[in-house]
């Protein structure tokens, strides 16, 4: 982008959302410099394809994606769909010799 441009943010969501024009709604919703990729069947390899395609259309466009930037199941919920982000504070309680209940 040029540099100064005081409205940076509007041509950035303007041409993200013609790069995902054909994908926006179906399975990634794009907002400001976000991109969330979702899938509705619990299937990972439908997810793995429909990331490949986001991912691919963004690459057609020349627009790179920072590995350092991607975040992935933010709910904390694996492949049961059970929260693991409390299973992993009680680990963690455990190793640091308190008890659950914090006696």
């Amino acid at each position: 982008m040029p540099f100064g441009l005081v409205n940076a943010m509007a041509v950035w969501s303007r041409f993200i959302d013609t790069v995902m024009a054909k994908y926006q709604f179906k399975f990634v919703l794009c907002y400001a410099d976000d991109c969330l990729i979702y899938t509705k069947s619990d299937d990972v390899d439908d997810h793995l394809r429909d990331v490949g395609l986001v991912f691919d259309q963004l690459a057609q466009y020349g627009v790179k994606v920072k590995a350092s930037k991607l975040k992935g199941e933010e709910d904390g919920k694996g492949e049961t769909g059970k929260d693991e982000r409390h299973r992993e504070e009680e680990e963690t309680h455990r190793e640091d010799g308190t008890e659950r209940n914090g006696n």
